[in-house]
């Protein structure tokens, strides 16, 4: 799909206010700062495209449950990525993400992350905010912080780990 067939599919997708999205595996390079208007989504799977960057308007969808990107070209997330409170399920898997912003700890609601086979380098201590976090996938990423070690000890350990840190960095 090229811009103009993604902004009708948007268009139509206003009118009939629908509450799921799915553009996966559609070829989409560029996503248009148009899906910002669609603010009554719940489910958005953006999967298998080519996207490279996210709009800062995608971040008006606060009603968002479900965002998934897995296999995407995404190197970095709109800082305004916090106001996307109400997720439940954030799927990052399979892009060259660099870097997770600090917002991530406003996902209050969050159960289910995934940013397994990115190019992390670290997590962001605002993470041990996720208390609805059940599930966290990690594998294949260069992670330094939380070291390696914990990382393959699962997610009480990461966010134990984090904990500790964060009171160091208090003292």
């Amino acid at each position: 799909m090229d811009r103009s067939d993604v902004l009708r599919f948007i268009n139509k997708a206003k009118q009939k206010k629908v509450a799921e999205i799915d553009l996966s595996n559609k070829g989409i390079t560029e996503l248009p700062d148009e899906i910002g208007e669609l603010i009554w989504l719940k489910r958005l799977n953006l999967s298998y495209n080519n996207i490279t960057s996210l709009p800062s308007s995608i971040c008006n969808l606060v009603n968002l449950k479900k965002l998934l990107l897995t296999r995407n070209k995404i190197t970095k997330l709109p800082v305004e990525i916090g106001n996307l409170q109400k997720l439940t399920t954030f799927d990052l898997s399979y892009n060259p993400l660099i870097k997770i912003p600090k917002e991530i700890g406003l996902f209050s609601n969050l159960y289910f992350f995934d940013a397994s086979y990115c190019e992390l380098h670290s997590l962001p201590i605002d993470i041990i905010n996720l208390y609805s976090l059940k599930k966290l996938n990690l594998e294949e990423n260069p992670l330094e912080f939380p070291p390696q070690k914990v990382i393959k000890r699962g997610l009480y350990a990461i966010m134990h780990f984090l904990t500790m840190e964060k009171g160091k960095k208090r003292l």
